[in-house]
């Protein structure tokens, strides 16, 4: 039933139930016309759909597919800084004291 300040939807209960206000709750939304009520559907995300569910639905797009090894944590977290910040100048120039640079990579000088 919908009037000029709000609505109701009602998703009737099942009848075999005698609590139906745990079926039917009201709740008064903010809208740009008006106070809206609605009914609520609570959903269980905590419930383990069954296996044939998940094979319906097909792969969870945002489940990344590895095929790499992890590092141990402690390169891990090195690598990334080291990747995201670069060396600083003085670590630049020990290394170019203590290794030569290769002939076919000019580009590692500091």
């Amino acid at each position: 039933v919908a009037s000029d300040r709000h609505s109701v939807a009602r998703i009737p209960s099942n009848t075999a139930d005698t609590n139906t206000d745990a079926h039917n709750l009201n709740v008064v939304a903010p809208s740009p016309m008006g106070p809206v009520s609605e009914d609520v559907l609570e959903i269980e995300n905590d419930v383990q759909l069954p296996m044939e569910v998940l094979e319906i639905l097909g792969n969870d797009p945002s489940q990344k597919e590895t095929s790499s090894p992890n590092l141990h944590a402690a390169l891990a977290s090195r690598w990334t800084s080291l990747a995201a910040f670069g060396l600083s100048k003085d670590e630049q120039n020990a290394f170019a004291d203590t290794y030569t640079t290769p002939a076919n990579c000019s580009a590692l000088t500091a």
